[in-house]
């Protein structure tokens, strides 16, 4: 038996299908990079735990990618799905490999997938339509996974290298990752949590959350120092409807 909640309008539901075709997408580069990465850390070295994150965190994207086309189909969608073949570079270009491999596990695992798993986090508890409510569960399970693969990463490399220049980075992967979320979200004009459907009112203090509670308190515990990155959320509007 389906759920009783009012129906979605047709603008609604073709946003709400844009969004998980959106999310299979980038999914399918987010598995791409990450498969590039564990090669990578094989070569440049990291743990065996490290590298068994790796294989997981791509076993996983793998199946909530197909969760996600699943979805948007349901919702209406039509799209090929079709993805670039490599993903572009996220690192800044005058970086040597091996910190150019740190940049992105840190970027796209403790930063990208807190936000991630925080947003579906939210969608989970909120959300009664099913068939989102079970995606939402799977993929924040998987972010979860993807988070621990990230510290574990970079407390091993501190060990090993320096990592201090991790500290410059820090407030732009955050800005970068936060304007990331609030372009795909520009057309939503209202949340449907409910159906799982975010605006960026809604993102925006989901986010600052995160950030405040996951992020930053990880770096700081590692001795980064964070207090730009302090300033700058503090400043965000976290206004929601």
């Amino acid at each position: 038996m389906l759920p009783m909640v009012k129906p979605l309008t047709k603008t609604e539901k073709e946003q709400l299908a844009d969004r998980w075709v959106k999310l299979a997408k980038t999914s399918h580069v987010l598995k791409l990079r990450i498969d590039a990465l564990t090669q990578a850390l094989r070569v440049h070295g990291t743990t065996s735990t490290v590298l068994t994150l790796c294989l997981q965190a791509s076993a996983d994207i793998e199946k909530y990618m197909t969760v996600a086309q699943r979805v948007a189909m349901e919702f209406g969608a039509t799209d090929d799905f079709s993805t670039p073949v490599r993903p572009g570079p996220l690192a800044p270009t005058t970086m040597g490999i091996e910190q150019k491999v740190l940049y992105e596990v840190v970027y796209c695992c403790c930063v990208k997938a807190a936000v991630d798993g925080a947003i579906f986090g939210r969608i989970y508890e909120q959300c009664k339509w099913p068939s989102v409510k079970l995606a939402a569960h799977i993929i924040l399970e998987a972010k979860i996974w993807q988070g621990r693969l990230g510290w574990a990463h970079l407390g091993a490399a501190i060990e090993k290298v320096p990592t201090r220049w991790i500290e410059q980075h820090i407030l732009s992967m955050l800005k970068n990752c936060f304007e990331e979320h609030t372009h795909a979200l520009s057309t939503v004009s209202k949340s449907r949590l409910d159906y799982g459907l975010v605006d960026s009112q809604t993102f925006t203090a989901v986010f600052c959350e995160v950030v405040n509670t996951v992020i930053l308190p990880g770096f700081e515990s590692l001795s980064y120092n964070i207090e730009s990155s302090r300033l700058w959320i503090k400043n965000i509007p976290k206004t929601t409807n």
